[in-house]
């Protein structure tokens, strides 16, 4: 039964992007599984679900657990960032009522939990490339800022393949003091490896002002647009991952406003373009928040 339920959720998730969001469709997903005793389904969807290009379209519950809305949470936690909780139908008529869980859920709401941030203050928008769209903004828990970040790169390959160079950033998010509480990307990217996790050099300094390195347009030979990033933190010197690509010229750093940091942010991604020539990560916009 294990593998039947890694089977069907892993394929889900492609299913749904062609049969549900290939039409068209604008809205979330909630995908659920019935019990603990299932829950590798709905894990094997949260993990298929991070290299989809609707990614943050995606939310991830189990069902038929009552009160327990913290074991839900935590169940999910390692797996995916788009964890919802939900008493279902039955919390609304004369079966026993589980108004803890919805306290519960209501508290980790106000702590930020799957939201926007109330205290953004600027967005900022390196200069990018030419290729693709901007994913669902993403945001650190509140109270929590970004401290460090890694980055995926494809390395350089042979004249007969198709070069992305970066292809997925990923935030990671501390709390005034430094301590580091999660990381967060909206999506994974498709190709490369990933780096060691860079971050600020001392505690309590954020990161405030990002800049890509960006190939310009190549005609008709190979296109990878954005190759590198490189991060400012405050009250420091800036901070580079050592697996950037080899192509492209530094932009002009883009900084949040005096007292803020990066809290959040989208990637412009570009989809796999099957026979044309792929540039995956073109660039991507941050938020300030409040520090």
């Amino acid at each position: 039964m294990g593998e039947t339920l890694v089977k069907a959720g892993a394929g889900l998730i492609p299913f749904m992007d062609e049969n549900l969001f290939g039409y068209g469709y604008k809205g979330k997903v909630i995908i659920s599984s019935a019990s603990f005793s299932t829950f590798e389904y709905v894990k094997a969807a949260a993990i298929a679900a991070k290299a989809s290009r609707n990614a943050q379209r995606y939310f991830f519950t189990t069902d038929q657990e009552e009160n327990n809305y913290e074991g839900v949470m935590n169940r999910l936690y390692p797996v995916t960032n788009n964890r919802v909780y939900g008493t279902g139908a039955s919390s609304c008529g004369t079966a026993p009522s589980y108004y803890a869980a919805i306290i519960a859920a209501v508290a980790g709401k106000k702590q930020g939990e799957n939201e926007t941030r109330d205290d953004v203050v600027q967005t900022i928008e390196p200069e990018s490339g030419l290729w693709g769209e901007f994913t669902d903004m993403v945001y650190c828990d509140a109270g929590t800022w970004a401290i460090g970040f890694r980055q995926r790169v494809e390395q350089p390959c042979r004249s007969d393949c198709d070069d992305t160079a970066l292809n997925s950033l990923e935030l990671l998010c501390a709390k005034k003091d430094g301590t580091p509480v999660k990381s967060i990307t909206p999506h994974i990217g498709f190709w490369g490896d990933w780096s060691n996790v860079v971050r600020c050099p001392q505690n309590s300094t954020f990161l405030t002002g990002v800049s890509f390195k960006i190939e310009s347009s190549q005609g008709s030979d190979d296109d990878t647009a954005a190759n590198d990033c490189q991060f400012s933190c405050s009250q420091s010197s800036n901070i580079l991952a050592l697996n950037g690509g080899p192509w492209g010229d530094w932009k002009q750093m883009k900084y949040c406003p005096s007292s803020s940091a990066i809290c959040g942010f989208s990637l412009k991604l570009e989809n796999m373009q099957s026979e044309g020539d792929d540039t995956a990560l073109n660039g991507a916009k941050f938020q300030c928040c409040n520090l």
